[in-house]
């Protein structure tokens, strides 16, 4: 998520002395361990040129160890589907292991198919044309499995945030600054969230906001992405459950 995908674009999370090292390191291992081991299942809805379009994402644990996130959208304009598989990796990281998107929308079509050799070292895309392949950074993500590290370094206390992403055949940093505690409106109801900003420069004219929801692992509540000096889109969160729970919203 951080998408809108069918606007083609990606809507859009990281040493005193030893031992303080050795336990910020397990403390952050518990946190990722805590966000990837919590299922859920959550849909969103949103408007795109008029149209109401609806996605839905979840999380799961595989009989192999490993977990897959997807995220799936749809409308009358076409669909978007979206995969993570990745594994944990020691002190608290994710590892993703093959990333794949596929778009079918108002007669454009892409696919991605990205598979990580930690290996030999190497991220590859088979589905690219022409195919490629190129050094893997030892801390690079997919663009879903970023969302989960977000959310698990966010629910750790840090407040700044930078990220190794691979996108279009190349190491694309993300970064994100933790704002403020905010209480929003979503489809379920008001949720208590902490707003996060993407940080894309002075000079940019694009902006993303991401809330996420503080009662209930993170979640992502909603986003905003758009320019600054024009319109926006939205994607709220509608309905779902974490860890068999149905999200409720806030009692006030």
């Amino acid at each position: 998520m951080f998408n809108t995908r069918f606007c083609g674009r990606q809507i859009g999370i990281a040493g005193l002395m030893f031992i303080s090292n050795v336990a910020n390191a397990g403390a952050e291992g518990n946190a990722v361990a805590k966000i990837v081991q919590t299922p859920f299942e959550v849909s969103y809805q949103a408007k795109l040129m008029g149209t109401k379009l609806t996605a839905v994402s979840g999380l799961q644990q595989l009989e192999t160890g490993e977990f897959e996130y997807h995220y799936n959208t749809s409308s009358m304009l076409g669909k978007a589907t979206e995969m993570s598989r990745f594994t944990l990796a020691d002190a608290g990281r994710l590892m993703p292991l093959t990333y794949r998107y596929k778009l079918s929308a108002m007669g454009v079509k892409k696919r991605i198919n990205l598979a990580f050799d930690w290996q030999a070292g190497r991220v590859s895309d088979r589905a690219a044309k022409p195919q490629w392949s190129m050094e893997l950074p030892s801390d690079a993500f997919d663009p879903l499995s970023m969302q989960l590290q977000l959310r698990s370094d966010v629910m750790q206390g840090e407040t700044q945030l930078t990220y190794e992403v691979v996108r279009n055949g190349r190491i694309k940093e993300y970064h994100f600054d933790v704002e403020a505690e905010e209480i929003i409106d979503t489809h379920i109801g008001p949720l208590r969230t902490l707003r996060i900003k993407r940080d894309r420069g002075d000079d940019s004219e694009k902006f993303t906001m991401i809330w996420l929801a503080v009662d209930w692992s993170y979640l992502i509540a909603k986003i905003r992405d758009g320019k600054v000096d024009g319109g926006h889109q939205e994607v709220v969160l509608a309905g779902g459950s974490i860890d068999g729970a149905r999200i409720t919203a806030l009692q006030q």
